[in-house]
């Protein structure tokens, strides 16, 4: 399949009203989707926060934690792109954040280079860094999850 058969798929997907559209070609195949603006419904949590919670209290005290608080307390940041990750903006210089560092909406929180383009990304959400959940220059997908923030 050629590119020029791939732009007027993307095309159709476009200019129509499907969500998705999937083409078999012999041995090739195609699937393309649309982004919805509707988003499924998830529950964030950290695995090591539940664990500790139920270390160390009761399974009453346990229950009395809503679902609701630990969803409000816990931002993600994420890929806006394919790329790779950076903690900071050179080899040598210090990483731009650390787990317990207070960061506010704008900040500049790690670098994603995608086709040798370096993309600052910024905080989304004023807060604490719970969690840094990427490697310094580990590749990170669209969506992919970087941070945590409290």
């Amino acid at each position: 399949m050629d590119l020029k058969k791939i732009k007027k798929l993307i095309e159709l997907l476009e200019s129509s009203q499907l969500s998705e559209l999937e083409i078999k070609e012999g041995d090739i195949s195609i699937k393309l989707s649309r982004k919805s603006n509707l988003v499924p419904a998830q529950i964030p949590y950290d695995n090591h926060q539940i664990v500790s919670l139920a270390r160390t209290e009761s399974a009453k005290d346990l229950q009395s934690h809503s679902i609701a608080t630990l969803i409000d307390s816990t931002h993600y940041i994420r890929s806006p792109m394919v790329g790779t990750f950076y903690r900071s903006t050179a080899p040598e210089k210090p990483p731009l954040i650390s787990v317990g560092d207070h960061v506010k909406i704008g900040d500049t929180l790690c670098i994603i280079e995608a086709m040798k383009i370096l993309n600052f990304i910024q905080a989304d959400k004023s807060g604490c860094i719970k969690k840094i959940l990427v490697n310094n220059a580990e590749a990170v997908e669209f969506e992919q999850p970087l941070f945590i923030i409290e």
